[in-house]
């Protein structure tokens, strides 16, 4: 898969932090869309095909791991969550519905390699 056929689903309520997300994936060539709370995140991945979603999981109205149960109900795109260092992950049935981990703060470069990674794995399984 080229990257500048890559479609991405940036879910977070730091604005700044996906502005900055958006700027490293498009460098890549890969199409980014943002938004920044839960409801946007599920209507976002109802109108439109995303080969991989990056998650926060504290999103204000609906939270990432109501966003992560819903999308796996209906989809098995690639998930990235972002979560702070040191938070515990509630259910382990939805730390198994995540493809990814990265834990805050962390560089933004990273965040772009472990996308690459992912749909790497997606493109050949």
């Amino acid at each position: 898969m080229a990257l500048k056929d890559v479609r991405v689903l940036v879910v977070d309520d730091e604005r700044r932090l996906v502005d900055i997300l958006s700027i490293y994936l498009q460098d890549e060539g890969i199409a980014v869309t943002g938004v920044f709370d839960g409801p946007a995140a599920l209507q976002a991945a109802a109108a439109q095909r995303y080969d991989l979603i990056l998650l926060d999981l504290h999103l204000p109205a609906l939270c990432g791991l109501e966003v992560l149960r819903a999308l796996r109900r209906s989809s098995d795109v690639p998930i990235l969550i972002m979560t702070a260092r040191g938070e515990t992950i509630p259910d382990a049935d939805l730390a198994l519905a995540a493809d990814d981990f990265i834990f805050k703060p962390f560089r933004p470069r990273e965040v772009v390699e472990r996308i690459k990674a992912l749909l790497e794995r997606e493109a050949s399984s």
